[in-house]
């Protein structure tokens, strides 16, 4: 199967840490992955042995049928609705004969990032008109109303969250899992959580980590910035276990 993975950045964004693990699985299984970004393909240098193709936006809209075996992509997996990811998978599918099923990942809350740019409620932007949006905004942005369109062309959507569940052990999810759910629905303006728990890796290795989150969140409770941090403590905690 080919599969295409378009970012919104480059290879150096947050976002590659989970794209690039899932295309080096894909390939390690057979599949053909190729990870699409809007430029800064050299940035490439900042990953650990990729086994995907990277590609910039317009080599593939030059040339569609990219794929080593000659043709395009069977499925496209858009890694967040911005605009510019959105303006790329609406161009590439048009120069498809068949059009890629198309899957596209929610990494945030596209609303909030709506709002806190504007600095206005989301209903408030949609007023605006698209004209006095596309002057005020970046591509890098999600647009208040064709991100909402580009969902529903989708044939599915996914979500990290959900999939988390898979990488806690199951005697440690339902400590993991509250403390999620707490940090969702809390209203305090900075939400701070600290914790220890282990995590499964692909390779059914344990491993223990430490992690840390703050949730900011403004006036009416939207969240605002989400800033966390994990590491890896299964060193540390071997170490103070040895007699």
């Amino acid at each position: 199967m080919n599969i295409l993975f378009v970012n919104y950045g480059d290879f150096t964004t947050n976002s590659l840490n989970h794209i690039g693990g899932f295309a080096n699985a894909l390939t390690a299984k057979g599949h053909a992955c190729v990870v699409a970004v809007p430029s800064g393909k050299d940035s490439l240098s900042a990953l650990s042995g990729p086994a995907f193709i990277p590609a910039l936006y317009n080599e593939l809209l030059e040339k569609p049928a990219f794929f080593p075996d000659g043709r395009s992509a069977d499925v496209i997996h858009a890694w967040t609705p911005r605009e510019c990811v959105r303006k790329f998978v609406i161009s590439y599918q048009g120069k498809l004969a068949h059009a890629a099923r198309l899957v596209v990942h929610l990494e945030d809350n596209e609303e909030h990032l709506i709002s806190g740019f504007a600095g206005a409620p989301v209903d408030e932007v949609r007023r605006m008109g698209h004209e006095e949006w596309d002057k005020r905004a970046s591509d890098s942005l999600p647009h208040p109303v064709r991100y909402r369109t580009f969902l529903r062309l989708a044939d599915h959507v996914t979500v990290i969250v959900d999939r988390l569940r898979e990488f806690v052990p199951p005697e440690d999810r339902p400590s993991v899992l509250n403390l999620i759910r707490k940090s969702s629905v809390t209203t305090s303006d900075a939400y701070d959580f600290f914790t220890e728990h282990r995590i499964i890796r692909r390779d059914g290795g344990i491993r223990f980590i430490v992690v840390r989150l703050r949730i900011s969140r403004d006036e009416s409770g939207n969240i605002t910035r989400i800033h966390g941090v994990n590491q890896d403590i299964t060193d540390r905690r071997d170490t103070n276990d040895a007699p």
